[in-house]
């Protein structure tokens, strides 16, 4: 076993083990229900890639195929570990009976490294935990020829907050490793593997304190987390932490010191730690503060009372000082960053009768602007602790802001001033009223050469912007720094795998060093960050991405990670070297950026960016595949031979616009083919999004990223939309009838998502009709099942027919045409029925507009949308256009204002989508303000009202201005020239209204609009308008 005596250094790399999680967005918005005939999303959010987990630092030279060092964190249920080259690990946990719990698949990288967890299935993802590693688990890693075995050993670990101990078993006669509060002690357990040291003079342990304890079982270490028993109060951020039995729901109460209750707050302890954090918000009357008191039932019911506390930082000489109840101990633990990494410092002091403490750090620290300390004050039942950080101001050339500690509550100008002096902007903020710290953010880039004033009450900073600059060799493996001259730097660089290696080193007299990182695997995509403390404890922060590279081959797509808000250099080579293209991009404020090069994408071609004061990143593109089956339910595809890829299912909620996030690793074999069946966890089916990554040695990705094909059909529009059809190919769309018959053909483009927009087709769509799609790489075909609605806005609920056991998605645009729309889901019965009841939650009216979609059993869909009965009433045209339920007689009277019938007109609303048009519904006689125009439709009759409408189109206003029904939606058709644009507004309280025909579109002479009203059953009444002129619009304006 190799290491062991390096076991302090491992152990303390491994607190930041680290999940293996995506960080998926969407590639479509959608903001409209999927049945609405609206255009797909031109645009997709930020695609972050997978992270690699976090692994532990090399401890010499490792020999091939052979496994050092493996580490069971059974708090965590993580293992992690080193292998002998970059190669695929696999892992399965057994229980006492040989039955598999849970098993991964994962990478090791180019140093041998891995990290991962056992998953029931193998599954990862959203929602997914790890299973329980338990005592006599066998612990099963396997890469090439060799398998690693080790059964868990039992081990309890144990805080008593009374005698500052950590007692526990381990086997017998083991070196143990136990760490609180950053403070390590190393003892032997005994003949029977008991073990009990004493943290007594050294660290008060106090309710929520955490112990990690380590210790060797054989060729596996053993890694567990225990936590003191008892809630810590933070009353500068209103919350309680503690630890109790995981999966348990925690109550809290807040009182003040009057006894009134201030606030309430629960929350469910984790299923590794049992941690919980019980939030009691910002602002009165939830703020916790000294004299109030909290209880927390959990197993036990425990008070803890709200200790006044303060404290503050003094540089100069060293110290913390500050107020506690009298008589009381007080803990100060600082975190300094120091040469060889963040160094944990503890001391204690007793308050004095007046409760005053100092407590001097000199001896064995300088503090500086840059440690972090937290003040705490507990008995054996609950803590008090707060967060102190010295004055200083801190600037962030990166996020381009300004942060700091000043006096609680104090008023601050921040200013950006250019080289020469001279203000560029300028914000002003208030510190925290407990912490002291503040924040501001500039909309000017923070630049090398500026400065930043920071103005308080009494004490003004100037702080110039230092120039920085890092290369990364990752072939090296090593960090090119520039910085200011002869100056003492910290920081951090974080690698792919999650893991972060502290720095601190001095450049020489030319502000240059060279930082070797031997034993990290240094990839594109790693990050860094340097601080830089000048004499009067003041910081410049600088960070830095390493750019990554992620290609999706046949979208013909570039995903880039760089510094945020940065400019780079994409450019194209085919597999000769000759450059194809270049093109110059900027990152957006997630540092995020793509590239579509207009001559597409080859595998063999070479993609390089240049960014970031000269960074780089190459990846030579790979061929790769996937394909998902939703018959045999697992994805397939092919990547290069004997590697690993990561597939993924995301599962989106339609109506949240939520994602669950479904990953599974996979082994490629010879010939490179790979399939991953996803069964017992989650069924693919159409629509599902699905991503296969595949990552090359310097950390850059291959990404098929696409989606299970799936078509929605709406009948009543006679459109088809649909989605993981072929990158923006031609479409071809049939519709046949029940018989085979093809009623129309028409062909639209996919568009480079994938996406086909909604196409609506040369002829009505029926139930019974076959639709078929093809894009030439696949074929579609849905049936399109019968369906129906019928409303009830009387008794606010609807009722659907349609497939038996069908997943449903129902929409309700209340009031219609506006896009405000109201989403439920819901499953047919044996019979295919399905009510939905608004009573209490939505006041349906006979104009809503219903859109109704249900699943077939291949996932496609089928929509129709819907009225009761919605009337568009025309008043200078005398004419009416209806939606109702299809094929029903519709009976409408025109009455007079006195109530005299002028006409009595009855219109056959189309079988197939319930639509009765303009021609069809005109009125012989005219139809003036004040009549009352009635409509039944034999389950359903109402009352429309023509109110008076008064509009004029003010050309030089460029504009439509009139009045209407008070505090009503109004829509203005305008009809410029050829075209016609439809725009949304409101009348007012007193019904006046003024719209335009948006942005880009300007009147002119012959111009019309339509203007209409929509009532408050979502009827429409409307009449027409048209331009006049300047001189005679303010003789007439309503």
């Amino acid at each position: 076993m190799n290491g062991r005596s390096d076991l302090v250094r491992r152990g303390l790399l491994a607190v930041g083990i680290a999940v293996l999680l995506v960080l998926a967005v969407s590639l479509a918005v959608w903001g409209m229900p999927a049945g609405q005939l609206s255009e797909p999303p031109a645009e997709e959010a930020p695609l972050t890639p997978p992270r690699l987990p976090a692994v532990p630092q090399p401890s010499g030279e490792l020999a091939p195929a052979s496994f050092h060092e493996i580490y069971v964190a059974e708090t965590y249920n993580r293992v992690y570990g080193t292998v002998g080259a970059r190669a695929a690990v696999s892992m399965q946990l057994l229980d006492p009976a040989k039955q598999e719990k849970g098993h991964d698949l994962v990478d090791a990288d180019g140093k041998g490294f891995f990290q991962g967890a056992f998953y029931a299935g193998g599954i990862k993802g959203s929602g997914a935990q790890p299973v329980d590693i338990r005592a006599g688990d066998e612990v099963l890693i396997t890469t090439g020829a060799e398998t690693f075995r080790a059964v868990v050993p039992p081990m309890t670990t144990t805080l008593d907050i009374p005698t500052d101990r950590v007692l526990g078993t381990a086997l017998p006669y083991t070196q143990v490793f136990v760490t609180v509060q950053g403070q390590q002690l190393t003892l032997t357990s005994n003949f029977a593997g008991a073990y009990s040291v004493s943290f007594a003079g050294r660290v008060d342990i106090l309710p929520a304190d955490m112990a990690r304890v380590i210790f060797a079982a054989g060729d596996l270490w053993m890694e567990k987390n225990a936590f003191a028993p008892g809630p810590k109060v933070r009353p500068q951020d209103d919350e309680v932490l503690g630890y109790d039995a995981p999966g348990l729901i925690v109550e809290g109460a807040l009182y003040s010191a009057a006894g009134e209750l201030k606030g309430l707050a629960s929350a469910t302890t984790n299923l590794t730690d049992g941690g919980y954090i019980l939030i009691f918000g910002e602002g009165t009357p939830a703020d916790i503060i000294p004299g109030d008191r909290v209880v927390v039932t959990a197993t036990q019911v425990v008070t803890a009372p709200v200790l006044a506390l303060d404290a503050s930082v003094n540089l100069a000489t060293d110290t913390v000082s500050g107020h506690a109840p009298a008589g009381r101990r007080v803990r100060v633990v600082v975190s300094h960053p120091g040469p060889a990494g963040v160094e944990w410092y503890v001391r204690h002091a007793t308050a004095d009768t007046a409760g005053s403490f100092r407590i001097t750090f000199g001896d064995i620290v300088n503090l500086q602007a840059g440690d972090e300390l937290w003040v705490a004050v507990g008995d054996n039942f609950s803590t008090t602790e707060i967060y102190v950080r010295p004055r200083h101001v801190l600037v962030d050339q990166y996020y381009d802001r300004v942060e700091g500690a000043a006096d609680p509550g104090e008023e601050l100008r921040v200013a950006l001033l250019d080289a020469a002096g001279a203000l560029l902007e300028e914000r002003t903020v208030l510190a925290h009223e407990t912490t002291g710290s503040f924040e501001a953010y500039f909309d000017h880039d923070i630049m090398p050469g500026q400065r930043v004033r920071v103005a308080g009450q009494a004490v003004t900073t100037t702080i110039d912007v230092l120039d920085f600059t890092a290369q990364v060799e990752i072939d090296a493996d090593r960090l090119l720094i520039h910085g200011p001259p002869s100056a003492r730097l910290y920081g951090w660089y974080s690698t792919q795998q999650a893991e972060s290696v502290y720095l601190n080193f001095q450049t020489d007299a030319a502000g240059n060093a060279e930082i070797p990182l031997t034993g990290y695997d240094l990839r594109d995509g790693d990050d860094g960050s340097l601080y830089y403390t000048d004499a009067n404890g003041n910081i410049n922060y600088f960070k830095f991405r390493q750019p990554a590279l992620a290609a999706n081959t046949r979208q013909g797509r570039v995903l880039s990670w760089f510094d945020r808000n940065s400019d780079a250099t994409f450019s194209l080579y085919d597999g000769s070297g000759a450059l194809k293209e270049s093109a110059s991009v900027r990152a957006n404020s997630a540092g995020f950026a793509d590239w579509w090069p207009t001559s597409g994408l080859r595998d063999g071609d070479l993609v390089v960016i240049e960014c970031c004061r000269g960074r780089r990143a190459e990846l030579r593109l790979t061929p790769l595949s996937a394909r998902a089956d939703t018959t045999q339910n697992l994805l397939t595809g092919q990547a290069p031979a004997s590697s690993v890829v990561l597939a993924e299912i995301v599962r989106r909620d339609p109506f949240t616009s939520g994602e669950t996030l479904y990953q599974k690793s996979a082994q490629t074999d010879a010939g490179g083919a790979y399939r991953v069946p996803f069964d017992d966890i989650v069924r693919i089916r159409a629509g599902d999004r699905f991503r296969v990554w595949w990552q090359n040695a310097d950390g850059d990705w291959m990404l098929v990223d696409h989606y299970a094909a799936q078509i929605t059909v709406n009948q009543t529009e006679s459109a088809v939309y649909g989605v993981g059809l072929d990158y923006s190919a031609p479409v071809t769309i049939t519709l046949h009838g029940p018989d085979g018959t093809l009623k129309a053909t028409k062909t639209a483009l996919a568009d480079r998502y994938s996406y086909l927009p909604w196409t609506v087709l040369p002829a009505q769509v029926l139930f019974g009709d076959r639709v078929r799609l093809s894009d030439g790489r696949q074929t579609i075909e849905i049936p399109v099942d019968a369906l129906s609605v019928d409303i009830d806005p009387l008794g606010d609920r609807l009722t659907t027919h349609g497939l038996p056991n069908a997943e449903l998605s129902i929409w309700v645009e209340h009031p219609p045409e506006l896009g405000n729309w109201d989403k439920r889901a819901g499953q047919s019965d044996a019979a295919g029925i399905f009510t939905m009841d608004y009573a209490g939650s939505l006041d349906l009216q006979p104009g809503d507009r219903v859109l109704v979609e249900q699943s077939n059993p291949a996932g496609h869909r089928v929509g129709i949308l819907q009225s009761a009965l919605r009337l568009a009433v025309h008043q200078t045209y005398n004419n009416v256009e209806l939606w109702t339920e299809p094929g029903r007689l519709v009976t409408m009277t025109l009455r007079s204002a006195a109530g005299a019938v002028k006409e009595v007109k009855t219109v056959a609303a189309s079988p197939a989508n319930g639509r009765v048009f303009r021609a069809e519904g005109r009125f012989g006689a005219d139809i003036w303000p004040g009549d009352v125009l009635e409509a039944d439709n034999g389950r359903l009759a109402i009352q429309v009202p023509i109110a008076p409408i008064h509009a004029l189109l003010d050309i030089p206003g460029n504009r439509v201005a009139g009045i209407v029904p008070p505090a009503r939606p109004v829509r203005l058709d305008f009809h410029i020239g050829p075209a016609t644009y439809t725009v949304y507004g409101w009348s007012d309280d007193a019904g006046a209204f003024v719209v335009g025909p948006g942005a880009g579109r300007t009147l002119s002479a012959g111009d019309s609009a339509d203007v209409w009203y929509i009532d408050e059953q979502g009827q429409r009444v409307g009449v027409w308008t048209f331009a006049v002129t300047q001189v005679l619009f303010p003789l007439i304006q309503p």
